[in-house]
């Protein structure tokens, strides 16, 4: 509200939302938005000492201004994009990955921002082109636009690249830029995307085909049912490499028999009788079946890349999820309500020489 003296008394956010009516209006959400900017850059000040507990009228609409003509410019630069990591060391790809990942690049080169969301969109939602133009289309258009618009570059260049690890660890303004962007949701509880890879952790590398082979042959062994004699050495064997991809995180007492595949902690699901307190284990039956697939699937890719056996799979093994809260992460770390696959993989790795350096980051 404005006072004789020309002066706004600083408002919060949740005031300044409440003066505007989503969707009455299409400007409204990214006036809040520029509105929100300013005030973090008086909490900046705050922080810093400097007095801002009013403010000019002149400042908010001259401030306001100036950050709508630098959107419009970065939103008509070209930005330089790439299609792969550093060359070094050597790396295997698909062509169909590298055939999509060149596809954005040479958008987003040519017709900058709106160019790399058509390409974006077109890829993933309109194979054939049925509903181009339509309301829909242009809906999902504008988001990705402002997805990306208001997405840090570098960060988009490595989502291309399809090593966000990697880039992190060697890119020290991408670094501040994701360690900032975490401290924002620890600060306001947002819901967030995440995206974890199993690479090196000291160098964020992915590893080789031969090593990702190694991962998939144990994978398999993990879902497979013994038809030997488990008394003999070969089964006792069996046995214990069981009892080591449980314990490698998820517990240090894995359930037995642990031939049994109910008992086999990333194959069952975990039962709590709400009058007793007793849990059991439930066998999920068709997880054998996906671990076999999943497998027989990433074989596929590595036949099909080219190169050495030694090279780098690239990009690396993913998971992408959402999230709204902090924990989500925290459960995936300790492999409580996790993605088993991600999860059989990471404990195989820990459990094996020459593996042990690889995590999801």
């Amino acid at each position: 509200m404005s006072s004789s003296t020309g002066k706004l008394v600083r408002p919060s956010k949740s005031k300044i939302a409440a003066l505007f009516k989503p969707g009455k209006q299409s400007g409204n959400a990214h006036t809040i938005r520029l509105l929100y900017h300013f005030l973090d850059v008086l909490d900046e000040n705050d922080k810093k000492g400097v007095s801002s507990e009013h403010i000019d009228i002149d400042d908010v609409s001259d401030f306001i201004v100036a950050k709508e003509d630098e959107e419009k410019r970065n939103a008509s630069q070209v930005p330089t994009l790439r299609t792969t990591p550093p060359p070094s060391p050597a790396t295997s790809d698909t062509s169909e990955r590298t055939a999509i990942a060149e596809k954005y690049t040479a958008k987003g080169q040519a017709h900058g921002v709106y160019g790399l969301a058509e390409a974006v969109l077109v890829q993933g939602y309109d194979k054939d082109h049925s509903f181009t133009g339509n309301a829909i289309f242009n809906a999902l258009y504008n988001n990705f636009y402002e997805i990306l618009r208001t997405t840090d570059p570098d960060l988009v260049q490595s989502l291309i690249s399809g090593n966000l690890s990697y880039e992190i660890k060697h890119n020290k303004a991408l670094k501040r830029h994701m360690e900032a962007l975490w401290r924002k949701i620890e600060k306001r509880g947002q819901p967030y995307q995440y995206y974890q890879q199993l690479v090196d952790k000291r160098i964020g590398r992915g590893p080789s085909k031969k090593e990702v082979r190694k991962i998939v042959g144990y994978m398999e062994l993990y879902a497979s049912t013994s038809s030997g004699d488990l008394a003999t050495d070969a089964g006792k064997g069996y046995l214990d490499f069981l009892r080591s991809v449980d314990s490698a995180f998820y517990s240090k007492t894995p359930i037995e028999p642990i031939w049994v595949i109910k008992n086999r902690a990333y194959l069952s699901d975990r039962k709590r009788d709400a009058k007793t307190g007793i849990t059991t284990r439930i066998a999920k039956e068709d997880r054998t079946d996906i671990v076999r697939h999943f497998c027989r699937l990433l074989r596929e890719r590595l036949d099909a890349c080219g190169g050495s056996e030694d090279d780098e799979l690239t990009p690396p093994l993913c998971e992408l999820g959402y999230a709204t809260n902090l924990d989500r992460l925290a459960q995936h770390e300790k492999h409580d309500s996790s993605n088993y696959l991600m999860n059989i993989a990471k404990a195989v790795c820990r459990i094996t020489k020459g593996l042990e350096g690889y995590r999801i980051a």
